[in-house]
């Protein structure tokens, strides 16, 4: 299981929404990793 499905069922568990878990791990909700789609943005090209 990777960690971005241990997160999603950690907060589906305990009915917390993607901002309330983010505030519990002191990080910011959006690079939290539990949202629609855990792939990251590809890096930028110079």
């Amino acid at each position: 299981m990777d960690t971005k499905d241990v997160l999603l069922n950690i907060r589906k568990n305990h009915n917390l929404t993607q901002e309330e878990m983010a505030d519990r791990l002191f990080v910011t909700r959006q690079p939290f990793p539990g949202g629609k789609t855990a792939k990251p943005s590809p890096a930028r090209k110079r």
